[in-house]
């Protein structure tokens, strides 16, 4: 996709928005994954379609795509940040992170998996006391 999405953005920035659009949407057809939808929404933003932007960008963020301090600042989704629509994503998707986050450190440690715990200690006397 890393140089199809270079072709994508080439497009959109000579006028030929259509063929960008068509090129994202053969690469949806592939591929639906969250990278392919993060550049969906990325070109739908640059072209005004918050609405269509901001459905991507839900399907990114469903797949995993959890880089939230990149896509707060990422300039070809300002239009889309102008929106209430795209703080309320944001936030709902950051919440259900941070309680993913919770239950794993929750959930007992199942057989064959590591896990690393810190435990805190002492030194009394060049005696290490846990």
């Amino acid at each position: 996709m890393q140089e199809e999405s270079h072709t994508i953005y080439a497009l959109f920035h000579l006028g030929k928005v259509q063929k960008a659009k068509d090129l994202i949407q053969k690469s949806l057809s592939k591929d639906e994954n969250a990278s392919n939808c993060y550049e969906a929404a990325c070109l739908y933003s640059l072209a005004g379609e918050t609405d269509t932007s901001l459905s991507y960008l839900r399907k990114a963020l469903e797949k995993s795509n959890r880089k939230f301090a990149h896509i707060k600042r990422d300039l070809d989704l300002k239009k889309l940040r102008a929106t209430s629509g795209f703080s309320e994503l944001i936030e709902e998707f950051e919440d259900k992170w941070q309680q993913e986050i919770s239950v794993d450190q929750t959930e007992p440690t199942i057989e064959g998996e590591e896990k690393t715990a810190e435990i805190p200690f002492t030194k009394d006397g060049g005696v290490c006391k846990v």
